[in-house]
């Protein structure tokens, strides 16, 4: 079995389920559902997206050539058409973001180069005459023939998303500022930086998000420490690419992207449109800096690593804050169900006033729960998983009530309503568990 998943149903019994797979090989797949230890398998086709393509030939590679409504894609073997598709519209999505914050679009959009492999980009890069280092997964070819986007694919969807994001920054820049040799850390970090703000405005923002926290936690301990490379020596292109150690190129790519995003929140982003202007007219970057942000380079480099030392994110925060308090609700209702397994099981001959005195003393710490929950204040980042804490605990309420006019009525129907919410109660405490997990994953609080 390729996965194995438990789900529950809704509210109406249903349960749904979407794959998004695009590896997954041509042929008849099968869905095995087991429901009340009944299996019942399912069979589906999955086939090659149908594009109209041409058979052409670049830079000694073969290619399918797909002329979509965006651009030109061409994709290698090991390459889905449904990715050649998709990636056009991720594009056309990052032109019009980047036209809209920086003022800017480039003068064409350009051609999409795709591989199945690192070899054959290898293989690319080498008849383009362009020199890749051992940890490139794509390039930008601005001039001569076959200009484009040469990416390596067979990575995770949002992975190869941001690689093009990213290269499409880089020929952006160079468009912007094509008689400038910009500094390293400005043109990678402005790559870094839209290639993530922009994720968590499209499809994947999880993983971006995470990806963003993982950096500035990366840059802010280094800078505590004092160990921060110094801007200046992060100028030199030719030097950042020889780069061998991969430790210190990834504090690299996270300096220059919170030095670049430092600089777009303390100054503007149409500030930093201006500082690639003074660039292209031929400015050192302290000149450009005193001219696009009236700020010395020596002090910037120190409100920059200032900055970095107390760097905090105040919507991480206020998810750690409810994240803390949410879990102190589910650890109440924990020590609540074990007390109920503990008091049942040793119930016997006990008298029914004390079995009544245990069930209203489980209601009224679900109530309190309840009131807690109520109580909660939360970021809207964490606004549906507290709709799944709000529905839980509400329903805990509604099942121990149950409980408890069973006990005080000896009404038979009040135990079977009961004891039919079991299910759900299970259900709905490890849906909730999941959700609570995956954002302080994703926050990286955990």
């Amino acid at each position: 079995p390729a996965y194995e998943y438990k789900l529950f149903a809704d509210a109406n019994g249903k349960s749904s389920w979407i794959r998004i797979a695009t590896k997954d090989a041509e042929g008849v797949w099968k869905v095995v559902l087991v429901i009340g230890g009944t299996k019942y398998p399912v069979t589906y086709t999955v086939s090659q997206l149908q594009l109209q393509v041409t058979p052409v030939n670049v830079l000694g590679l073969d290619f399918r050539k797909y002329e979509g409504t965006v651009t030109d894609s061409y994709f290698s073997s090991l390459v889905q058409a449904s990715l050649a598709l998709d990636l056009q519209s991720h594009l056309l999505a990052v032109v019009e973001k980047l036209r809209s914050r920086l003022g800017y679009q480039s003068e064409q959009i350009p051609d999409i180069y795709l591989f199945g492999n690192r070899t054959l980009l290898e293989t690319a890069a080498r008849n383009a005459g362009v020199t890749l280092t051992g940890w490139e997964a794509g390039f930008h070819k601005g001039s001569g023939t076959s200009q484009g986007i040469y990416m390596q694919t067979d990575y995770l969807a949002t992975d190869v998303t941001q690689i093009m994001t990213h290269e499409y920054i880089h020929l952006l820049l160079d468009e912007m500022a094509p008689k400038a040799t910009l500094p390293a850390w400005v043109n990678e970090g402005t790559a870094r930086y839209y290639e993530l703000t922009l994720g968590l405005e499209l499809p994947g923002q999880h993983v971006t998000r995470r990806e963003m926290f993982m950096q500035a936690d990366s840059v802010k301990s280094t800078a505590k420490a004092g160990t921060l490379i110094p801007l200046t020596a992060l100028e030199s292109q030719r030097a950042w690419g020889q780069e061998t150690n991969l430790e210190k190129v990834s504090l690299q790519y996270s300096e220059a992207h919170m030095a670049v995003r430092y600089y777009a929140e303390r100054f503007g982003e149409k500030s930093l449109a201006k500082l690639l202007d003074r660039f292209n007219g031929g400015a050192t970057l302290e000149l450009a800096l005193q001219d696009a942000a009236s700020i010395s380079y020596e002090k910037f480099q120190a409100d920059f690593v200032a900055w970095a030392t107390a760097w905090q994110d105040p919507n991480r925060e206020a998810v750690r804050t409810y994240a803390g308090s949410a879990s102190g609700i589910m650890d109440g209702w924990e020590a609540l169900s074990d007390q109920r397994a503990k008091q049942l099981s040793g119930e016997g001959s006990t008298p029914l006033s004390a079995r009544v005195s245990s069930r209203q003393s489980f209601l009224s710490q679900a109530q309190d729960l309840q009131r807690r929950t109520k109580a909660l204040s939360f970021p809207a980042s964490a606004s549906t998983i507290h709709s799944e804490l709000d529905g839980f605990v509400q329903r805990l309420v509604a099942w121990l009530q149950l409980e408890l006019d069973h006990v005080q009525t000896g009404n038979d129907s009040k135990r079977v309503q009961a004891n039919d919410m079991i299910q759900e109660i299970w259900a709905r405490q490890t849906g909730f568990d999941r959700s609570l997990y995956g954002l302080q994953v994703e926050y990286i609080l955990r």
